[in-house]
């Protein structure tokens, strides 16, 4: 009987350490994406697989972030309480909300678009609490998709942490270039070629950082870390468990 409890724990803990590394791997990719693509140039881009550091910016009037900063872009997770009989309850929008217009990224060499379409948005985050008809007159939009979900619901507040890239911040972008129907000067004889934008696709998003690229790294590592280090803790706790099962059974 004790065997078989034994191999019914060291299954389930090896499991669990088993979807740590996985959960750890997947968190691990976007600084993979940054380690494995060699940094660009705005002027030396071609289609395919790209990063470039710089200054990016919103092309027309910038976002306002809550404490009125102009911001490049923005992500938005958003939750609300509700009462439920006596108890409050707190419900997540299933999508993260990305805001933001046509923006571009600038070194010293030129400029190039990026896209907003399937991405990972990092940088600094502040968060806002406010009462359901304050932020419906704010956000009307983002108040749309609270409102299809809410059914019988009084909502007693609303919660948004917003992630966001500071207008003409220096930050970095990895994707994958495609031209772009702009031509801008080559600086040869052939006077002008195409401009390229930086997009993501359903199989590597694109990562956009409003932190310099040392920052973004650091910034990305921090989960991956704590579940190999939550995996490394579940298999040195098994093995010790099965040395002092051991143990014992030896003594007796």
């Amino acid at each position: 009987m004790e065997s078989a409890l034994d191999v019914i724990f060291l299954t389930v803990v090896a499991t669990v350490a088993l979807v740590a590394v996985v959960l750890g791997a997947n968190a691990l990719r976007p600084v993979l994406q940054l380690r494995q693509r060699k940094s660009s140039r705005a002027a030396e881009l071609s289609p395919g697989p790209c990063e470039i550091a710089g200054r990016v910016r919103a092309v027309g009037e910038p976002l306002r972030g809550f404490g009125g900063e102009p911001l490049a872009a923005a992500l938005w997770r958003v939750s609300y309480s509700y009462r439920s009989g006596n108890k409050t309850h707190r419900t997540e929008l299933a999508e993260p909300i990305v805001r933001g217009g046509p923006l571009e990224i600038v070194d010293s060499t030129g400029a190039c678009g990026v896209g907003l379409h399937q991405v990972i948005l990092v940088g600094p985050e502040s968060r806002l609490t406010l009462m359901p008809d304050a932020f419906a007159n704010l956000y009307p939009e983002v108040w749309a998709k609270i409102e299809s979900q809410l059914l019988a619901k009084t909502i007693s507040a609303v919660h948004v942490t917003e992630t966001i890239v500071p207008h003409d911040a220096e930050g970095v972008v990895s994707g994958h270039a495609i031209p772009e129907d702009v031509l801008v000067p080559s600086g040869d004889y052939r006077g002008a070629k195409q401009r390229m934008r930086i997009v993501g696709t359903e199989e590597t998003p694109m990562l956009l950082s409003g932190w310099p690229e040392p920052q973004t790294q650091r910034y990305l590592r921090g989960p991956s870390v704590l579940l190999f280090l939550h995996a490394f803790i579940v298999l040195a706790a098994a093995i010790g468990y099965w040395i002092a099962r051991s143990a014992i059974h030896a003594l007796g």
